[in-house]
């Protein structure tokens, strides 16, 4: 509220002077009972006029102009009463923001041109509070209790697009505040209507048990995220934030106006996390059980807020603005059952929230400059907390009770860590130490120098630490503070983040330059080639267009190795037929020479009795030719003898003479029988005897050529061996093509299924808006019908009756129908998946 007396010339109303007052949307009858209570001898009657006026160049108000009747000294009203005036105008603090009283005035003044029952744009009606709790095209416009998740705080605060009002700059802060206020209490439409209860943020963030040992069950990872980033830079922006889930491969890096979830070991992008009104994410943390994962940031000079995801689904589970301080969160943390959070940053002051009801809890007010850096402890007792100037304060997390002031830095302390056990706190200060600090008296523990100027700090699960800093290495620190490896992880480049994985076996680094690898704690660079993070990945077009591009070359490099495959084949089964052709004549030479053999044996054993027989037939013929021809027959005397016996002597001596006759003949028969058998075995063994060198020739022959097909097979069996090796060396080759080819084509198929998501993720935040809006509308509905309402709304409420059920006869038709399209959305983002 504002109360200026101003000297104007006489108008048209003829009264010279006027009192301006800017009522921050007080309606016109409490603007004059003020007035008069104020002055207390102001008569309604004397106020002649009630207009809008225009105030200074640049900045809109709503003013109320009231003319009096009469002139003025210096004494009356505006010194008689302006105190009691100025400290009864405005809204009190006990007295309930309404949009009939105080928010309707402000739109009709600012918004109505745009956003009424005949134009509504953005399909947003302001007129009336049926038409604010409706919504418009981009969903619900107002979240009771909850100003900064609203549209419409956002819009006109100039901390989200698009700006309202759309031209003419931003209108008064005041008016903003009020707006802000309405919305915490309620959403009242107006003196007796019921504040509508802040929705519950649907997780139970206080649930969370304190434990050091690994939970049970696989680690969250996330599942179906959007991979679509939120900007695509050409050249990656410094790493301003990364963290490690504490049980899973997952690392989260900030990157312009998103977070990204990268697979730690594989570099494999398995997320993106939107972080809300275009501001920079200045810090990231997991919660203790790793299923939750907390940025900061904002907006530098404008805004800052924390919001926390459910790791798995992606889905926004709390948000808390930086009150007060209207700057970026440079710093903040969870507690380790989940319960609070810290926050800070260039206010100087930490502020510990309750996760459960987003009420503060304590505000730490010790630091003296930026608060650049805060922690809490892995067991949640205790909060670290580092500032610009080098101050380092440990508090009672549950409290916010100071317990140690740390005094030994110089300069900013820009990375805070605490082992496993919360019995150390590392701190890395721009005055090139890293100092270790014990928690059981807050004394100095060991102290080293290094990098000239510390940015980046992180301990491992058993203790060991690595650091980053302004001399672009990155160094190994044992649990005893010893140094165990140095590098230079991005070409000299700023180290401003180090981190160990949920492991241990892995060590990350993020650079100034946008960098961000993961290398392998154990071996150096050249054995083990680092995973690079892309801290700027592309759009999934842009991923696809350029898979496209690569699938068809890796295919003509497929089809090439092939090809050089089935050439070398085809020679080594040339040579193949050939060897086995050569193997074939062996064998039928083999077996030729062996018949040939066989033969001449044959002919030279039958040569051997053929010769035998010749002989025995030459010594018969010879004992034939040598034995005595038959001797004459001996004539007896045969006077003496009877008559009868000299007739048979005669007979005897004619039958021996014809026997003998007869033996001769015999005789010269069988030794030509025995001359001719013999003369044909002579024959038969002279032929016998000139086919025994044909044979052995041809055995000859036979044996000359199986001795140079021996000798040929062993080059032929060396030619094939080297032609099958040819094709062997080539299948890697072509396998590696083929898998290369294969793992493009997945990973297409990868990323037109996230192209996909991008839609089902769309649909299922307006099924989910719908819901919301159909929710509200129907309790809303039942506040109305309720019997409780009081007579002096009943006219208005009448009104939002009527605009409610008529919204109900359409709304859930809509829901179904968008909850089958996101149905449909999401089975064809299945069959998208690669197999």
């Amino acid at each position: 509220m504002r109360f200026v007396k101003e000297e104007f010339p006489a108008r048209a109303t003829g009264f010279p002077y006027e009192f301006r007052f800017i009522c921050r949307g007080l309606c016109k009858e409490k603007a004059m009972g003020r007035i008069a209570q104020a002055s207390g001898n102001l008569l309604a009657g004397g106020i002649s006029a009630f207009s809008r006026e225009i105030g200074p160049p640049g900045r809109v108000f709503r003013g109320k102009v009231i003319h009096f009747p009469f002139s003025m000294s210096p004494r009356p009203l505006l010194y008689s009463f302006p105190v009691f005036f100025l400290a009864s105008m405005p809204v009190g603090a006990q007295e309930k923001i309404t949009f009939q009283d105080h928010i309707r005035p402000i739109f009709e003044n600012r918004c109505l041109n745009c956003h009424n029952p005949d134009k509504k744009k953005g399909d947003l009606d302001l007129s009336t509070f049926g038409g604010v709790m409706t919504g418009g095209s981009g969903g619900a416009s107002v979240e009771p209790g909850d100003s900064a998740a609203s549209t419409l705080w956002q819009v006109v605060s100039h901390t989200k697009e698009p700006l309202m009002p759309p031209k003419g700059g931003k209108i008064p802060d005041a008016e903003i505040e009020l707006i802000a206020k309405w919305i915490q209490g309620g959403l009242l439409d107006g003196a007796g209507s019921a504040a509508k209860v802040k929705k519950k943020a649907g997780f139970a963030m206080n649930t969370a048990a304190v434990s050091s040992q690994r939970p049970e069950g696989p680690p969250p990872m996330p599942e179906n995220l959007l991979l679509e980033p939120v900007v695509a830079p050409v050249r990656p922006n410094a790493i301003t934030a990364m963290a490690h889930s504490p049980w899973a491969p997952l690392v989260a890096i900030a990157a312009p106006r998103q977070v990204l979830l990268y697979q730690s070991t594989t570099g494999e992008l398995l997320g993106v996390l939107p972080f809300p009104n275009k501001g920079a994410v200045e810090n990231l943390s997991f919660s203790r059980n790793g299923s939750l994962l907390l940025a900061g940031g904002g907006i530098a000079g404008k805004e800052g807020l924390v919001v926390v995801w459910d790791v798995k689904t992606g889905q926004q589970v709390i948000t808390l603005p930086m009150a007060e301080d209207f700057d970026t969160v440079l710093a903040a943390d969870i507690s380790a059952d989940q319960s609070r959070i810290a926050m800070a940053g260039p206010g100087k002051k930490v502020r510990l929230y309750d996760t459960k009801t987003s009420q503060l809890l304590a505000t730490m007010k010790k630091h003296t400059d930026w608060v650049t850096s805060l922690a809490f402890s892995p067991d949640g007792v205790l909060l670290a907390t580092g500032d610009r100037n080098g101050g380092l304060y440990v508090w009672e997390a549950g409290t916010g009770n100071e317990f140690y002031n740390l005094r030994d830095h110089e300069k900013r302390i820009a990375a805070l860590a605490w082992r496993a056990d919360s019995n150390l706190l590392a701190a890395g200060s721009e005055d090139g130490n890293i100092t270790w600090w014990e928690m059981q008296n807050g004394t100095q523990v060991k102290k080293i120098g290094s990098h000239g100027g510390v940015l980046a700090l992180g301990f491992a699960p058993d203790g060991r630490m690595v650091s980053g800093g302004r001399d672009g290495h990155a160094r190994v620190w044992d649990a005893n503070g010893a140094q165990k490896r140095d590098w230079v992880p991005s070409n000299g480049s700023l180290i401003l983040r180090t981190l160990f994985s949920d492991d241990g076996q892995r060590i990350l680094t993020g650079a100034w330059s946008g960098e961000v690898k993961s290398f392998l704690t154990d071996k150096p660079e050249t054995e083990a080639p680092p995973v690079v993070l892309v801290s700027n990945p592309p759009t999934i077009e842009t991923r696809l267009t350029s898979l496209t591009a690569e699938i068809t070359a890796k295919q003509a490099a497929v089809n090439q190795a092939a090809a050089a495959v089935a050439e070398k084949e085809k020679a080594a089964a040339d040579l193949e037929s050939g060897v086995t052709a050569l193997r074939k004549t062996i064998t039928e030479t083999e077996a030729a020479a062996a018949e040939a053999a066989k033969r001449r044996e044959a002919l030279q054993a039958e040569t051997v009795k053929l010769q035998e027989t010749v002989a025995t037939l030459a010594k018969t013929l010879e004992e034939i030719r040598k034995s005595p021809p038959p001797p004459a027959p001996v004539t007896p005397d045969t006077a003496s003898m009877p008559t009868a016996v000299q007739a048979a002597m005669v007979k005897i001596t004619e039958t021996e003479t014809t026997l003998n006759t007869l033996a001769g003949k015999i005789r010269e028969e069988k030794i030509k029988a025995f001359e001719a058998r013999t003369a044909k075995t002579n024959n038969t063994l002279a032929a016998k005897m000139a086919e025994v060198p044909k044979v052995s020739a041809e055995v000859e022959s036979l044996k000359a050529r199986l001795e140079e097909m021996r000798k040929k097979m062993p080059e032929e069996e060396k030619s094939l061996t080297a032609a099958k090796q040819a094709v062997e060396s080539l299948k890697p080759q072509l396998e590696a093509a083929r898998q290369q080819a294969s793992e493009t084509a997945r990973a297409r198929a990868r990323w037109e299924a996230a192209r996909q998501n991008v839609t089902v993720l769309s649909l299922r935040e307006e099924t989910s808006t719908l819901n919301s809006k159909l929710e509200d509308l129907r309790s809303e509905l039942s506040e109305l019908e309720a019997p409780t309402v009081k007579p002096t709304a009943a006219e208005s409420q009448k009104q939002r009756l009527e605009e409610i059920k008529k919204e109900l006869e359409i709304l859930p038709s809509k829901v179904e129908a968008k909850k089958k399209e996101t149905e449909e959305a999401a089975q064809k983002y299945q069959s998208l998946l690669p197999k």
